[in-house]
């Protein structure tokens, strides 16, 4: 393998390989593609990586490559696409890929890093459209410089253990079309700065610890498909502006503490499939406004349960005719109608 020195690209993915990669790969000094992803392979990732500074992509995804993502990555200053993802790499990110600045792809999901994300990497990465953090062991807080990275269409950093707020450096992505921040320990608002984020079409933030009330500005993101802000501590009445987002598919509001009635605004939902806002404070009756229309409900899931098995057991807070799921006035024991 060290011998073929004019091989420019090598793709062995999706079979059965096992065993460790070799080091004589590092011979190869004109490769430009080198993909082994969606095999067997075990050990670690080799430092001699480093060698082959022509590699514009390293797909090693979906092995069971264990250790550290080597330092000597850095070197690697042509690389564009780096897919490490859904391996069992752990300890901390190498300060080191800040130096990557032609990169367009940097996939490190579904591994076990630790530690926090090193301040800066992202300041240089202008070419960048998409980043994947999710399902590591990560803590700290969400680098501001993420909003360096002007050209990201795809941020998903869920299933992690960041804390502090969200920053409001995002809302100068405004090429970003998908964001997941759930699954962490954020706190705070969602920021009002994110009403820039006009190509957005899913915002994922539940299972958080945001609080306080939602912003009218958030009525801008009108081409939201995703609004997923479920399990938080937000408070407040739900804005009236949400029913101009007309192209929401999915909302879920559910298990926050939400007060006041349901906007007659989202009467003029359209294409809502899905929406979720039971284990609040919320009252009222929405026969009026969510059971009218062209509305086909999948799941509309509010605090409507008044029976079970033909036995009065509670009075509803929400009074809903068309409602899929219903649930106690706590938000729970939710049965099916």
């Amino acid at each position: 393998m060290g011998q073929m020195t004019s091989l420019q690209a090598l793709k062995i993915d999706n079979n059965r390989m096992s065993g460790i990669v070799p080091t004589e790969f590092a011979g190869m000094v004109s490769i430009q593609s080198f993909s082994f992803s969606q095999n067997a392979l075990t050990g670690t990732l080799p430092t001699q990586l480093g060698l082959l500074t022509t590699l514009r992509q390293l797909a090693v995804n979906g092995n069971m490559f264990a250790g550290t993502l080597p330092s000597e990555v850095g070197k690697l200053t042509a690389l564009e696409d780096l897919e490490v993802h859904n391996n069992q790499l752990n300890g901390t990110l190498p300060t080191e890929l800040g130096t990557l600045t032609a990169m367009t792809m940097l996939s490190l999901g579904m591994n076990g890093f630790t530690g926090t994300v090193p301040i800066g990497i992202f300041a240089m990465m202008t070419d960048l459209t998409m980043l994947s953090l999710h399902n590591n062991n990560l803590t700290g807080t969400l680098p501001s410089q993420l909003g360096a990275a002007t050209s990201l269409q795809n941020v998903s950093v869920h299933g992690n253990a960041f804390v502090g707020t969200l920053p409001t450096e995002i809302g100068q992505l405004t090429a970003l079309v998908f964001l997941d921040v759930s699954t962490n320990f954020f706190t705070g608002t969602v920021p009002k700065e994110w009403r820039r984020l006009e190509a957005l079409e899913s915002l994922i933030s539940g299972n958080n610890r945001l609080t306080g009330t939602l912003h009218s500005e958030l009525g801008q993101l009108t081409g939201l498909n995703f609004l997923w802000l479920n399990d938080n501590y937000l408070t407040g009445t739900i804005p009236k502006a949400l029913g101009d987002m007309t192209w929401l598919w999915s909302i879920r509001l559910e298990n926050n503490a939400f007060t006041g009635t349901i906007p007659t605004s989202m009467s003029g939902w359209v294409t809502v499939g899905d929406f979720l806002f039971s284990g609040n404070n919320l009252t009222g009756s929405v026969n009026h406004i969510l059971c009218t229309g062209a509305l086909k409900w999948n799941t509309l899931q509010s605090d409507c349960l008044v029976a079970r098995n033909g036995e009065i057991i509670d009075s509803a807070e929400i009074e809903c005719q068309c409602c899929t799921t219903c649930c106690n006035a706590a938000g729970e024991d939710c049965q099916a109608m």
